[in-house]
């Protein structure tokens, strides 16, 4: 029987949208808590606008990136 290796595939995550619109954090522009919306990629630095991303290692990932 083969080996089963489904614990090593890393789950596809949709980014949560906001159903109101987003109001802006307290202390103006890049203050606040960042959220799903503001996802970094852990390869590359770039904000995260996808549909759908990459969580491994606790971190996220454009899909090219990973």
């Amino acid at each position: 029987c083969p080996p089963n290796f489904e614990h090593q595939i890393p789950k596809l995550e949709p980014l949560q949208t906001p159903r109101t619109p987003p109001t802006p954090p307290p202390g103006g522009p890049g203050g606040g808590n960042p959220g799903d919306q503001d996802a970094i990629c852990a390869g590359c630095g770039a904000r995260i606008t996808d549909r759908f991303y990459l969580q491994a290692v606790d971190r996220r990932w454009h899909a090219a990136c990973l």
